[in-house]
């Protein structure tokens, strides 16, 4: 090996390790991880040449991803704010230019399931301390957030506890066609205490049910989806029929979730609209009429407030509210490029899903971080958000290059 050869593996190793890091820091701290994905990039940078990008970049799931952000950016010039409106619309989609970068380092090296394996020790770690916060309401005396949330929030917390329980049910069904029959029970225990953790902190919210709890409406489209891959459609219908009878279950057995239940219909059926928030439907209106005011290229980047506030003029109520964010990533995508950006997102959506259309852990993983992307963009602007968007690209990219590694894809086959 050369000295330049030396030289960029140097670099390559720290890069793994600075992602390592991120993985590990993103479920808990916002300005850890941006340090350290800062510093991946650095180290990425040096470590791999433009033609090992340039590769990626030509690819669908690298090429579409820079393409919706050089979108976005170049948007900034026909919008009617100011530049520092245009440059806060367009920097939240940077992290999209990074995907080709992860795609391109992680498809030479069979050290992508560190930084999952990263990812999920540092979730459980943070599940053992929501679960104490749980038990023991006294003891989270180093938080005043929402009960067994220690960092971040509710949301971002059970996001991660989602993807952390659907990895380690596919490590259960592969322990079990291995015949390992520890392993099996470890992983699906570990992931019912992640998603009853995702229950019990969401439900605990006030008025959980008049706001999209996103997790509590994805995670069992998630276990359908892993039933109908690893089982059949056979499979798929027996886990939906599971979770209607658990549902049932509870529901007969608790009291206390008959009440909230109750209360829930009632309020839902006088005013259907809490069940996805008071003000979402009118930002998704206005959201509309935006882009069929300018339906091919948009009103530009950083322009949804200036739209909001002059949507909100002599209006009351829930109409007054001035927003930033439409709840909705396609309609946040479409009122800055118009049906051009629209197309763009959902195509590299697309590409990323048939990216992880074949079998092996980093193949599911990276499955379900689209589809938890494409579900919850339903409700939020998925991408534009820190944590969502960012463990959107760090996964795509991770799991992706894994998925283009052949070392790694034959190891990571599944059992059958």
């Amino acid at each position: 090996m050369d000295k330049r050869s030396t030289f960029r593996a140097r670099f390559g190793a720290a890069a793994e390790a600075f992602m390592i890091c991120a993985a590990v820091a993103l479920p808990w701290s916002v300005s850890i991880a941006v340090l350290m994905i800062v510093l991946w990039l650095l180290s990425a940078l040096i470590a791999l040449s433009p033609r090992d990008i340039g590769e990626q970049i030509a690819t669908p799931s690298g090429g579409l991803s820079v393409a919706l952000c050089l979108l976005i950016v170049i948007s900034m010039f026909w919008a009617s704010v100011s530049w520092a409106e245009r440059a806060s619309g367009a920097d939240a989609y940077l992290k999209l230019l990074t995907v080709p970068i992860l795609l391109a380092q992680f498809s030479r090296t069979e050290n992508g399931h560190r930084i999952l394996y990263g990812f999920l020790a540092s979730c459980t770690v943070l599940l053992v301390l929501s679960w104490t916060f749980i038990a023991w309401p006294g003891a989270a005396f180093l938080s005043t957030r929402d009960l067994g949330v220690p960092v971040r929030s509710a949301a971002t917390q059970s996001s991660a506890f989602v993807i952390c329980a659907f990895m380690l049910l596919y490590l259960a069904i592969d322990g079990f066609r291995r015949g390992n029959a520890i392993a099996t029970a470890a992983t699906t225990a570990l992931a019912l205490l992640f998603l009853a953790n995702v229950f019990s902190v969401l439900t605990a919210m006030p008025g959980w049910f008049m706001v999209p709890r996103l997790s509590l409406f994805i995670a069992p489209i998630l276990l359908a989806v892993l039933a109908q891959k690893e089982f059949g459609a056979k499979g798929a219908l027996i886990a939906i029929a599971a979770m209607l009878a658990a549902g049932a279950a509870a529901l007969l057995l608790s009291p206390s979730l008959q009440a909230v239940a109750s209360e829930a219909w009632q309020r839902g059926m006088s005013r259907p609209e809490i069940w996805i928030g008071d003000d979402r439907p009118v930002f998704w209106q206005k959201s509309l009429e935006f882009i069929r005011e300018a339906p091919i290229v948009g009103h530009g980047a950083g322009s949804m407030g200036e739209l909001f506030s002059q949507a909100a003029v002599g209006q009351a109520g829930v109409a007054a509210r001035v927003t930033l964010n439409p709840h909705q990533q396609t309609f946040a995508v479409g009122i800055q490029c118009g049906l051009i950006g629209i197309v763009l997102l959902w195509a590299m959506w697309i590409a990323h899903l048939f990216l992880f259309r074949g079998g092996g852990l980093a193949a599911w993983i990276g499955l379900v971080v689209v589809l938890q992307n494409i579900l919850g963009s339903i409700f939020d602007s998925q991408l534009v958000d820190f944590a969502p968007g960012w463990t959107y690209a760090l996964f795509v990219g991770v799991a992706g290059g894994m998925v283009h590694n052949p070392a790694v894809r034959d190891v990571d086959a599944p059992s059958n």
